[in-house]
């Protein structure tokens, strides 16, 4: 329950501890424990609590206190005397279940010189107490030798798991069984079942072979450790004391217990606490952690440089892994050293490039996806003087946290001669932004080995064997790769190539995709040819290994090319994966056991011109024919960040933005128009589906299937009136997966007859009324297209709410010249049948073609609507004349752009005379 200003709390607190009269609230050592909370302290002695009254405490809030967890700490001095905190039953202390206990109360208004505590909130509620022990005569973490760490397993890096021993003296013997306690600072946490991660023999304790230091005495081995419970950073052991047993007073004794894990960071209150047959140890100091942990450097390349003169030297970008002891807050800086010999690259201004990425990581069941410092935000340069020296300044608020992982990626330069074959060290080193020191750690690496003397590879275009083939997702269909090794190929020797990241290797047969041996001195390729015909080649997703097994000794220098069916990735990989390596590996191994490296070498692979991805362009309408007014969607997921886009009609020709607006008008703005070129400034974020819908666009000539590119820019400029594009991102180019742009059906000449008008002579009168609603009539157009319609399309007519017939349908080619309905003139038919007449349609199978902007003749029967019709269907009735296949938009169509049709609706009357003699006037 919340306290209102003026309560508070009171704590009874148990005979025999001592708090100063004006206490004060401190925090608690754990460090996950909130602040305490904003009380005043007042210690009191209540002499109507018992014989010899009872200390009580007084926290009063004056600003109130909100129902929640707290948590404070109050310093105090123990009892004189020893206590035991045992359990109570029957008409004992019930308060919290044992002797010794803390009992806390909570007012809403607290004592004052009158009145005492008054009105109760929550209901008192008691903690258990602890004992109170003698104090044990020692007791000490020993230092070790690096014998006796390797031998124990001692480790403290942050986060690790650790082995401790203790050194214990009692002032009494102990000969009754009992508990053992070993409770260690906030951070660390045992094993819950941790009995087989002790040990107090003799030959073990300091490790296997290692001497058990003299000034100790060995625990005695009829003092049995029969149980060990860890509970977060408490461990408890039953020892258990056969006949005779005991540990004796003044004795040095040792134990060794296991850590399931260290903290992240030194506890701030470091201090280790023991408990044994009633004795407590003082305090013990604990051990510093370390400062980075989780170290670790990986290459892209072990070889010595060899750079031919001229050429640019191979880079090695180096992939440090560590995790901070210390927070590095903005404007810090790393320090990098690297070992004798190695340069880092630089330009001539000594700048250098560096990444720094945060790890994702889970915190309480939290998913972070961790953070990639922006290139500006970071400063790297390489000492003017040294070169194997660079420092790297980040000037991002972000922190680099203690106790995350961490990815920092610099590059070198390889010695051009190997010094040593021994592991390589690199020293990594923090400071604050005022130059204080913070973390440093020697970090073991790499050895240096022979390089190859050829690796490289070959990705010709096929149309233009001066390119390279680069975009996105394409077809490599000439690469290959080639190889010398400076050193004899051996049986169980192996070629160990990895590709970058992104790239496929495998068919789906899980084979190694389209591989194919090469022979260098053949003019067209030789299916049998192979420069090792009794090795064997085995692929994985990234990677080819080749399993030396000639019989004889392959020579050194000795050429081997092959070539894959592969695709580009999507994207140019990152630096440190984009870099083809190949390892050559021997059969023996060192003396570490791990497989010798013979020679290796890797090259940096070509830049990705990223392509968009499903990329999808509708036509929207709602006219679709060429060369109307009509709407576009462009929707496609973007690889790369942008901020603008040019979309090109190549073709059909004549596509035109002069009139175009986009629909978002406000976060999608054009600024270049030209023809059919139209430039869009927008937000444009990667893997972030993006749409642009362009109203009020011009459609192309004739029509046919749309070739579009589409390209994505960055930094743009408009400079003296022109437009420069910046930096090219995404692009397709000749995409022609979008829609396909009907024709355009135009119609010359029509008319609407009904029956008495094709028959004037017989039908003289009736001839000259329109036609009328409900009755049968007869549409005639006069038309030409301007795509083909190839045979097996369909012609389809539709005016709803008219229904055409089957009764008369005739298609029929114009002659050369001839403007006018005739029904004179022999005109030549096109052969065709009809489908289908339903929903207001006629459809006609086209048995041959028809050519584009030759004039046809199309006379169909229908049924006028009627006069209801005609009123529900509320508006000006169209006609559309389409010819389709079996694709979403028509081939040719005209759009429903048609005149419409005078009908009149039928009246009756009747003709009635009151005589009718003949040859009489009769009145009617």
């Amino acid at each position: 329950t919340a306290i209102p200003a003026g309560g508070g709390i009171e704590i009874t607190v148990p005979e025999g501890f001592q708090i100063d009269t004006n206490c004060e609230l401190v925090q608690v050592r754990d460090p996950m424990a909130p602040p305490p909370p904003s009380l005043s302290c007042e210690a009191f002695l209540d002499s109507s609590l018992g014989l010899n009254g009872r200390l009580v405490l007084r926290l009063r809030a004056d600003q109130g206190l909100v129902a929640a967890h707290h948590a404070f700490a109050v310093l105090s001095e123990n009892p004189q005397s020893t206590l035991l905190n045992y359990p109570v039953t029957g008409t004992g202390n019930l308060d919290c279940g044992t002797l010794i206990c803390w009992v806390f109360e909570s007012f809403q208004f607290m004592a004052n010189i009158t009145n005492p505590s008054s009105v109760r909130l929550d209901y008192s509620t008691a903690a258990q107490g602890f004992d109170i022990t003698r104090q044990m005569l020692e007791a000490r973490i020993p230092t070790l030798t690096e014998e006796q760490r390797l031998g124990t397993g001692r480790d403290d890096r942050p986060g690790q798991a650790n082995t401790l021993i203790f050194a214990i003296k009692l002032s009494q013997d102990a000969t009754v069984d009992g508990e053992m306690l070993v409770r260690a600072p906030y951070g660390f946490t045992f094993e819950e079942e941790c009995l087989s991660f002790v040990e107090v023999s003799e030959s073990a304790t300091f490790g296997p072979k290692v001497r058990f230091p003299e000034e100790f005495t060995v625990w005695p081995a009829n003092v049995l450790i029969s149980q060990c419970r860890g509970v977060d950073r408490s461990a408890h052991l039953t020892l258990t004391f056969q006949a005779g047993a005991m540990l004796k007073q003044n004795e040095l004794y040792i134990f060794r217990i296991g850590i399931k894990s260290n903290p992240m960071v030194t506890p701030t209150f470091n201090r280790w606490i023991v408990q044994l047959a009633g004795e407590a140890s003082e305090p013990i100091e604990g051990m510093t952690l370390w400062a980075f942990t989780q170290t670790s450097v990986e290459p892209i390349t072990t070889a010595r440089d060899r750079t031919l003169a001229g050429e640019v030297r191979t880079q090695n970008p180096l992939k440090f892994r560590l995790r901070p002891f210390n927070t590095i807050a903005q404007n810090g800086e790393l320090h990098a050293v690297a070992p004798e010999g190695f340069q880092w690259v630089h330009e001539p201004s000594k700048a250098c490039t560096t990444e720094i990425q945060e790890l994702p990581y889970t915190y309480l069941g939290v998913y972070y996806p961790g953070f990639v410092w922006p290139e500006d935000d970071l400063v790297c340069l390489v000492d003017a003087v040294d070169s194997r020296k660079v420092t790297v300044r980040y000037r991002n608020a972000r922190p680099i946290s203690a106790g995350l992982n961490y990815l920092v990626v610099l590059s070198v330069y390889n010695p051009s001669e190997i010094l040593s074959f021994n592991p390589t060290t690199w020293q990594i080193s923090s400071y604050a932004a005022n130059g204080g020191s913070l973390d440093s750690s020697h970090i073991e690496g790499f050895r240096l080995n022979e390089v190859m003397n050829e690796w490289y590879y070959s990705n010709a275009d096929p149309a233009d064997a001066t390119q390279e083939v680069r975009n996105g997702g394409a077809r490599l269909p000439a690469f290959s790769l080639r190889l010398r090794s400076p050193t004899t190929l051996e049986m169980g020797d192996e070629i160990q190539i990895i590709s970058p990241s992104d790239f496929y290797l495998l068919d789906t047969l899980g084979k190694c995709r389209g591989f194919r041996w090469i022979d260098p001195t053949a003019d067209v390729p030789v299916a049998t040819f192979t420069p090792l015909p009794n090795s064997m080649v085995v692929c994985n997703a990234s990677s080819i290994t080749m399993y030396i097994m000639e019989p004889t000794p392959v020579e050194r220098d000795y050429y081997i090319e092959f070539g894959l069916d592969i695709y580009n990735p999507l994207r140019t990989p990152p630096l440190t994966d984009n870099f083809w390596q190949c390892t050559v590996v021997s059969a023996n191994v060192d003396q570490n056991g791990q497989r010798i490296i013979k020679a290796s070498k890797a090259f940096q692979s070509w830049d990705i011109v990223p392509q968009l991805e499903n990329l999808q362009v509708r036509l929207l309408g709602p006219n679709t024919a060429a060369e109307t007014m009509s709407s576009i969607s462009v929707e496609f997921t973007p690889v790369t960040t942008a901020e603008d886009i040019a979309i090109l009609f190549n073709s059909p020709t004549e596509f035109d933005f002069t009139n175009a607006r986009t629909e978002d008008d406000e976060d999608q703005v054009i600024f270049l128009v030209e023809g059919p070129l139209i430039r869009i400034r927008m937000a444009i974020t990667r893997g972030v589906r993006t749409q642009i819908i362009l109203r009020n666009v011009r459609l192309g000539k004739s029509g046919g299937q749309t070739d579009i590119s589409i390209t994505t820019w960055t930094g743009g400029l408009l400079q003296s009136g022109t437009w420069l594009p910046g930096t090219k991102q995404d692009e397709r180019l000749a995409f022609r997966g979008g829609f396909r742009l009907p024709g355009k059906v135009e119609i010359l000449y029509d008319k609407l007859e009904n029956t008495y008008q094709r028959d004037p002579f017989t039908y003289p009168e009736q001839s000259m009324w329109s036609t009328q609603m409900g009755r049968p009539a007869y549409a005639e157009f006069h038309f030409h297209i301007s795509v083909a319609a190839q045979v097996g399309d369909f012609l389809m007519i539709s005016a709803a709410p008219y229904e055409p017939t089957r009764s008369i349908f005739t298609l029929v080619e114009s002659p050369i010249g001839q403007s006018i309905s005739s029904q004179t003139t022999v005109k030549r038919a096109v052969a065709n049948e009809i489908t289908t007449v339903f929903g207001g349609a006629i459809h006609v199978r086209l048995l041959e073609a028809l050519v584009p902007f030759r004039r046809y003749e199309v006379i169909t029967s229908v049924v006028a609507p009627t006069a209801q019709a005609a009123q529900d269907h509320g508006g000006t009735i169209q006609w559309f004349l389409e010819t389709r296949d079996f694709g979403a938009l028509p081939t040719n169509t005209n759009d429903g752009n048609s005149r419409e049709f005078p009908i009149v609706e039928e009246y009756l009357f009747v003709v009635t005379a009151v005589r009718s003699t003949p040859l009489a006037e009769i009145i009617v």
